[in-house]
């Protein structure tokens, strides 16, 4: 009973073990189906979503780099900005398409007043910009730049027309996280998806900042649909064998399969960012995203929701999106449990059938004997002695428990030994395979066996190829065969350097090391293990330290500087090729340093100072010393530098560098520099020169002058402070500095605040480049200028008009001639008592008056040289207020004349125009005055010891008015040319300048004097003259009959003019012949020269003038006796016509007297040398 229950329980056991077999069979078949399916799924979601996603979006970012760099391109160029068509008035809009057909771009200006000189520019380069964006169309859904003035340039245009008016794109997310205060390592960043209004989609948009001369500009910024990625999660594949979720940065969820529809749908509300985690019923996907938030997920297997998954994650550059592929375990083993189950019973029954096998073949070699044994010592014990039997027995059960024994104990050796074999071999393996080493295995016959991975790589080629590979073209026959001999010799090769030919045509150095491999009785070699390490990068090193070296020693040489190189016993051990010309022969042959040195070096102690240096290892630097090594004085720059190696102090290094041409170079530097300042300071022009902050450097003497500022107050203060004028100018300062252009701006008015008046200058602004972004102001002050360019045009319209007034004149002469001459023939016929005698004469006195009028605007606008003569002061008063009355109407007029008769010595001309020019300011003073009141008075005033004007008697004309007065500061400059503080209309600031001119002409003098609503006074000092003996106008008055035998020729183009004459002529006794013209009156001459005794001639006449007809008559008949009669001035025709003086001249209009006594001083005269 016992035997069989043994039995039984072997046999439970056997099933036991059988079971247990079963079980650890099923689950090994488990993991390996589970993990091939992971792998699988792995490797799916690698291939399908990860390598793809990596892919487009590193693409987007370089594409999104490209279009910054495209655009900083266009707008660093020198292209010519071109202009934009905008409209709108609150906020510009304006649409743009490229030259070449191609895109269309939107433009918006949020505000129209900033500067936008970068869009003329960006615009200028829209082509460029047109073919880039070309090449990625379906990259990218929009394309735009915004720029820090607050406009945008974009692509397509649509969402220009959206924008409203005055928007601000400071605080939009695209702006915000690109500018320097959100992104200051200026890397291109991605938004959050945030839903667009206008196109109606989700999407994120990828921002690069741009950068001009490290200067923030705006940036560029391509948008990218969220609907690209939902193909991704319709993919039938990747659905089957898993869940794909995408999440953002901030680990909101945005994509899952169950969230597409609700994304596309109406409802959805649509936030400023996108998280359709409320929208997921999955609680594993909730699980996955709150462990996500936590920081708990990794990849690997999790337990979600209580169901496990095994979970992968990767991360796309740039935007940092996450795609999370979650695939359960329980749903894989669902679908791969009926084949476990197939496999478990397959697997059964082979186990089943083996045991069977494995227990016969027991029986047959090891049961049945021992039964067969057993049964021998059964019998034997039944024949031998009881005793001896056990003893036996344990003898048998020793031997066979030891030969267990020693069995299992080489098995267990056996094993462990094949255990370390194998993790030695998978650690040469993976050494193989990690080592930065080329590892090959040769045979015996130097044939390739294997190469390790990185040899692999070396080399290019596939673990295939390897037997392919012919050693004479790795090595070169001859370095095989050195290669060959030496490990027959030595059996191994050590630190051989030899070059390895590469199938790609390159080559490698490497430093070999062979080593050969022996079978177990160390009689055989099985082959070699060959390990060459890459020193090609090494030796290209050697290559350029020798090269280094030899260049070295190269510049040394060549270097113009003296250099010595001492030991720390100062013996000089290297000289450059410098140093060898100048003191090599000074070297004694102990090379000690101190030879070279000059006397004056040794006796102050020079040598003892290098010494000192050289062994404590000081570093000496002395600029601009005296050459301790030259007699003659000359100036250096002295380095010395200790020599060091890792041992410690070795000697130093001497330079010593000649400045002589260095010094000369800085002095005349720095003369320049002050000839320079001075030429500054000596501009006629303000010359200022203003730094980047806007502070003043540069402040010269006209400057000074022009704003009165000195340079001292105005140096170092911001320039705008110091002159707000120039605040009107600041935008053009800063276009100046950014874009690096000269401005020049004529007839600007600038404000000076000194004297609170307008200055017109030509106003130039260039800037600097050598000292950063400074420029520099360049103002001429043209006022002066310009007010000489208004008076010079209103001196052409004087001449123009006195031109136009003397032709008037000339005519009206003729006229008043008739009027004049029939008048004064008229009165000589009239008896005296005849109330007819005082009309004539009323019509003579009134046309004498006329005419001396005209001869008054006559000579007042025609300049002529000034005719001193004895003049009556008190009759040019009076001439002077009778050409004005006309204009003094409104004003009270007070003469104070002295009762004395005055007589000045100078031109009757200009003498009264310093009185029209004295009243008419007078009169303008008195503009808006109550009770205007212009006096003018004269005296006789004897001057001593004046200060400014010399001893003598003078006759003062005094000028007072009762007006507003001249202010003080005004006052020393009322006699400056140009100056005035009348408009620019009203007055030129010549009138008193000329006043002065005139009076100092005729050693005189002008003073000034005035208070404020007081009235100004001017005095007029003119040395006195002594009266005449003789009045010409009385003598005119007197009639003188001339005694004339012949006849008179009267030519003169002015029918009334002849008619009067032959009267008058007749009225004296003369016979009278006359002429139209100067042909006709040639002709008459010619004919009746004998008869003739004397010619009157008009000089202007169409034709033949006067002054051709006088030298024809002189051709004529010389001598003869011509009296000109004309309505211009003698000086007039004297210059024009004549050249020279005319001696015989009569003015017109004139009367019967003045004609009767000019003919009669022509009469009376012997001869005719001249006309």
């Amino acid at each position: 009973m016992g035997r069989i229950l043994r039995k039984f329980l072997i046999i439970l056991l056997l099933a036991a073990l059988l079971a247990a077999g079963l079980l650890w069979v099923r689950d090994l078949a488990i993991q390996r189906w589970l993990f091939s399916h992971i792998s699988d799924g792995h490797r799916h979601f690698n291939q399908r979503v990860v390598s793809p996603e990596q892919e487009l979006w590193s693409q987007r970012i370089e594409i999104g780099r490209h279009s910054a760099d495209i655009i900083r391109a266009i707008l660093e160029s020198s292209a010519p900005a071109v202009a934009v068509p905008l409209s709108g008035s609150r906020s510009l809009r304006g649409v743009i398409t490229a030259p070449s057909g191609g895109a269309v771009f939107g433009i918006f200006v949020s505000d129209p007043g900033r500067p936008r000189p970068l869009l003329q520019k960006l615009v200028s380069g829209i082509d460029v910009l047109d073919r880039h964006l070309s090449q990625f169309h379906n990259r990218f859904f929009n394309t735009y730049f915004i720029s820090r003035n607050q406009w945008i340039l974009i692509n397509p245009p649509k969402w220009v027309s959206q924008i409203e008016d005055r928007h601000d794109f400071t605080p939009d997310v695209f702006y915000r996280i690109a500018g320097p205060e959100e992104n200051p390592d200026r890397e291109p960043v991605f938004t959050p998806v945030y839903y667009d209004d206008i196109w109606e989609k989700w999407m994120t948009s990828l921002v690069i900042p741009v950068y001009l001369k490290d200067e923030f500009q705006g940036v560029v910024g391509h948008d990218f649909l969220l609907d690209e990625q939902v193909p991704f999660f319709s993919n039938q594949a990747l659905s089957n064998s898993g869940m794909l979720v995408l999440v953002d940065r901030n680990n909101r969820l945005l994509l899952h399969p169950s969230v597409l529809n609700q994304l596309k749908g109406r409802e959805f509300n649509m936030n400023d960012s996108l998280d359709m985690s409320d929208r997921v019923q999955s609680p594993h996907v909730l699980a996955l995203l709150q462990n996500l938030r936590e920081g708990g997920l990794r990849n690997g297997f999790q337990n979600l929701a209580g169901k496990r998954f095994h979970v992968w994650q990767a991360e796309m550059p740039g935007v940092g999106w996450r795609y999370l592929y979650m695939a359960g375990s329980s749903d894989i083993l669902s679908r791969f449990e009926p084949e476990i189950n197939r496999t478990l019973v397959l697997s059964a029954a082979v186990a089943a059938t083996c045991i069977f096998f494995l227990l016969m073949l027991l029986w047959l070699t090891f049961l049945r004997p021992l039964s067969r044994l057993g049964r021998n010592l059964r019998s034997i014990s039944r024949e031998n002695d009881v005793l001896d039997l056990p003893r036996q027995h344990s003898l048998l059960s020793s031997s066979l428990e030891n030969l267990f024994v020693d069995t299992r104990e080489v098995v267990q050796r056996l094993t462990h030994n094949i255990q370390e074999v194998r993790e030695a071999k998978e650690y040469i393996e993976t050494l193989m395979k990690t080592v930065s080493v080329f590892i090959a295995v040769l045979d015996a016959d130097l044939k390739l066996v294997d190469i390790n991975e990185f040899g692999l790589k070396k080399l290019k080629i596939r673990r295939e190829e390897i037997p392919g590979i012919d050693l004479e073209k790795l090595f070169g026959m001859d370095e095989l065969n050195q290669l060959s001999t030496e490990l027959r010799d030595r059996g191994h090769v050590t630190n051989r350097e030899m070059v390895i030919y590469l199938p790609d045509g390159r080559t490698m150095n490497v430093d070999a090391s062979i080593s050969s491999e022996i079978d177990s009785h160390e009689t055989e070699r099985l082959g070699y293990i060959a390990v060459f390490s890459d020193i090609t990068l090494r030796k290209k090193a050697e290559v350029n330290l020798r090269n280094q070296i030899t260049f070295s020693r190269q510049i040394f040489k060549t270097i113009p500087d003296i250099i010595l190189i001492t030991d720390m016993q100062r013996k000089v051990i290297f000289m450059n090729q410098k140093a060898e010309s100048l003191l090599k022969e000074r070297l004694s042959a102990n090379r000690d340093l101190a030879d070279l040195l000059s006397q004056r070096s040794l006796e102050s102690g020079f040598d003892e100072y290098l010494r000192n240096s050289i062994r404590d290892g000081r570093d000496i630097k002395q600029i601009n010393v005296l050459n301790p090594f030259m007699e003659e004085e000359s100036f250096v720059d002295l380095i010395i530098e200790p020599l060091r190696t890792h041992s410690g102090l070795i000697g130093g290094l001497i330079l010593v560098r000649d400045i002589t041409e260095w010094r000369d170079l800085t002095q005349k530097i720095q003369n320049l520099q002050v000839f320079m300042q001075k030429l500054i300071d000596a501009s006629p022009y303000a010359i200022i020169s203003v730094t980047e902050d806007n502070h003043v450097t540069v402040w010269n003497g006209s400057a000074e002058k022009i704003f009165g500022i000195s340079a001292g107050d105005a140096l170092g203060k911001n320039a705008f402070d110091v002159c707000p004028a120039f605040t009107n100018y600041r935008d053009i300062i800063n276009e100046v500095r950014i874009l690096n252009k000269t401005v020049f701006l004529n007839d600007e008015m600038l404000l000076v605040e000194k004297d609170d008046s307008n200055r017109i200058v030509h106003l130039n602004i260039y800037p600097v480049q050598s000292e950063g972004r400074s420029v520099v102001i360049n103002i001429q002050d043209v006022t002066e200028l310009k007010q000489l360019e208004n008076s010079l045009m209103q001196a052409q319209k004087m001449e123009s008009l006195g031109l136009l007034t003397s032709g008037i004149i000339h005519d009206f002469n003729n006229v008043l001639s008739g009027i004049m001459g029939y008048a004064s023939l008229l009165d000589k016929k009239i008896p005296d008592d005849s109330l007819l005698k005082r009309y004539v004469r009323s019509i003579l006195s009134s046309s004498d008056r006329a005419s001396m009028m005209i001869r008054q605007i006559l000579e007042y606008s025609r300049k002529k040289l000034a005719k001193r003569e004895v003049i009556p002061l008190h009759e040019i008063v009076d001439e002077s207020l009778d050409f004005l009355s006309p204009h003094l109407r409104s004003i009270r007029v007070v003469r104070r004349l002295s009762d004395e008769d005055l007589f000045v010595h100078a031109d009757r001309t200009r003498i009264s125009q310093v009185l029209i020019n004295l009243l008419v300011n007078a009169r303008d003073a008195l503009k808006g005055r109550p009770e205007p009141t212009i006096e003018i008075a004269t005296a006789r005033k004897q001057i001593l010891r004046h200060k400014t004007i010399p001893d003598g008697e003078y006759v003062l004309i005094q000028v007072h008015d009762n007006g507003r007065g001249i202010r003080p500061e005004h006052l020393e400059r009322i006699f400056e040319p140009f100056f005035t503080t009348k408009s620019r209309v009203a007055g030129t600031g010549i009138g008193l300048a000329t006043v002065r001119e005139i009076v100092k002409d005729f050693s005189g003098e002008i003073l000034v004097e005035s208070k404020l609503d007081q009235g100004a006074t001017f005095f007029v000092f003119i040395p006195a003259a002594s009266p005449r003996t003789e009045n010409p106008r009385e003598q005119a008055k007197e009639e003188v009959r001339p005694l004339v035998a012949g006849w008179a020729l009267l030519i003169d183009d002015e029918e009334v003019v002849r008619e009067i004459g032959t009267d008058m002529l007749h009225s004296l006794g003369i016979k009278c012949l006359t002429a139209a013209d100067g042909e006709e009156g040639v002709r008459i001459f010619r004919e009746n020269r004998d008869q003739i005794s004397f010619v009157i001639l008009d000089i202007e006449m169409p034709g033949m003038s006067g002054d051709q007809v006088y030298e024809e008559l002189q051709r004529i008949r010389p001598g003869i006796k011509v009296l000109f009669a004309s309505g211009y001035s003698r000086e007039y025709l004297e210059n024009k016509y004549f050249k020279r003086r005319i001696r015989d001249f009569m003015a017109k209009p004139f009367q019967l007297n003045q004609l009767s006594r000019n003919i009669h001083n022509l009469m009376n005269r012997d001869e005719q040398a001249n006309p």
